[in-house]
């Protein structure tokens, strides 16, 4: 039975591994990527046997992408190892005393216990992390695509995706199901 994205993915690359999944439209219009179930299903549980491998099942891990098919293999991947993904976006050159706060606010808010990102990001964002003071960011754990391991090694997560539910906030807030009975819990008043 689907109950859930996760059961939904590995359904369509199973029973329809050669149809495309996505297509990611660079400038609106222009495809300038796409993946089809059986590959976006590969991608994904190699990140996830990779977060599943790190112990990350049940943690937050922030995600920093520029926008693309990446980012969405990477929320996936978080869902297949049961992690918690948390997104946002990629330090800016031109304001990067302001994206350095917001992101290192966005780690101490949610609890991020591992990054997940591009080659591209990790690399720029780890020389400017290193020279300022984003200690946050810094004591991480810093994870791209080219440290999945074989998809072969993702293990279905016994946390389901279902579970937790995300809010977009500023604030980053993450919380369980019981958070949502009351209006005082969902809002951490007590």
């Amino acid at each position: 039975m689907i109950t859930n994205l996760v059961d939904a993915l590995r359904h369509h690359a199973t029973h329809r591994a050669d149809r495309r999944a996505l297509t990611f439209l660079a400038d609106g219009e222009r495809e300038s990527a796409t993946a089809t179930y059986g590959e976006l299903d590969r991608a994904v549980r190699g990140i996830a046997a990779r977060l599943q491998a790190d112990g990350r099942a049940g943690e937050r891990v922030l995600l920093i992408f520029e926008p693309g098919m990446d980012f969405v293999v990477g929320f996936l991947a978080c869902l297949y190892a049961g992690a918690i993904p948390v997104p946002a976006y990629p330090p800016e050159p031109h304001r990067l005393t302001h994206t350095l706060a917001r992101l290192t606010s966005i780690v101490a808010d949610a609890r991020a216990s591992a990054i997940l990102t591009s080659k591209l990001v990790q690399g720029f964002a780890g020389m400017v992390v290193a020279d300022a003071a984003g200690a946050a960011l810094k004591d991480l754990a810093w994870l791209t695509a080219a440290d999945a391991l074989a998809p072969e090694a993702w293990q279905p997560s016994a946390r389901r995706p279902n579970t937790w539910r995300f809010s977009s906030t500023p604030r980053a807030r993450l919380q369980s199901p019981r958070a949502w009975s009351s209006p005082t819990a969902a809002s951490g008043r007590t």
